[in-house]
């Protein structure tokens, strides 16, 4: 085969591999990232993070470390966190309005950092991420010279 066979080859396998990818991405259902941070006293005992009808049991998260959970897209509904800490009367909370929808196409996940009597909560890209956009840009950044 000559070398202009081969580079159009080449080029036709990654065209098909981007084209199924894409096709595989519409069948596959959407998933929303949640990362729990404990920045309190001490360690988190007994988590368990619950969405819809789904509950994720995380177990102990020792100060100073995070853990993720993911749920599949179910519309906007409310997020739960339940958890036993030492020093701390915050046995648990709610965040309205979830949408794992939203953060899987934004490619974004919702962080909580958890210290004693309070929690912050924010948005924060997802490094892992599989969204459409983060794709496309990892097209064009492997295209470009």
């Amino acid at each position: 085969m000559s070398r202009r066979k081969w580079t159009i080859l080449i080029a036709l396998v990654i065209l098909l591999s981007v084209g199924a990818e894409l096709v595989v991405r519409q069948w596959s259902s959407s998933r929303g990232c949640v990362q729990v941070v404990n920045e309190g006293d001490g360690p988190m005992d007994d988590l368990v993070v619950s969405y819809s009808a789904t509950k994720v049991g995380l177990g102990r998260l020792r100060v100073g470390q995070s853990t993720k959970a993911w749920f599949t897209a179910g519309g906007r509904g409310t997020l739960t966190l339940e958890f036993k800490q030492n020093n701390n009367p915050l046995k648990g909370f709610q965040v309205q309005d979830f949408d794992p929808v939203d953060n899987s196409r934004t490619g974004s996940k919702l962080v909580l950092i958890v210290k004693r009597n309070r929690v912050e909560r924010f948005m924060e890209e997802d490094e892992n991420s599989t969204s459409l956009t983060n794709l496309l840009d990892r097209i064009r950044e492997w295209m470009k010279p």
